[in-house]
């Protein structure tokens, strides 16, 4: 279950940021659904992305992970990371 989306970007960034020889490109948390920036109250599954340079490499990774609320049924997430909607 999760912090809310706001927190959730701070501490990515916080953590990218807090890193030595860290530069960070980009960190979006988006709907899977859509790939669009969740907004500040959105409840559900989330796909926080990042893409950070370490020296001349460029790292990008995803994960899934949920927002704003342990309330979130794990098949509803899943139905929504699928696209499929749910109760998310």
């Amino acid at each position: 279950g999760g912090a809310a989306a706001p927190e959730v970007l701070a501490a990515a960034r916080r953590v990218l940021h807090d890193e030595p020889g860290v530069v960070t490109d980009y960190v979006a948390l988006v709907d899977p659904a859509d790939a669009e920036d969740v907004p500040a109250g959105y409840r559900g599954a989330a796909v926080l992305a990042v893409a950070a340079r370490v020296g001349a490499t460029r790292l990008i990774d995803n994960t899934t992970l949920q927002v704003g609320g342990d309330d979130v049924p794990p098949a509803a997430a899943d139905d929504h990371a699928a696209g499929r909607g749910g109760a998310a």
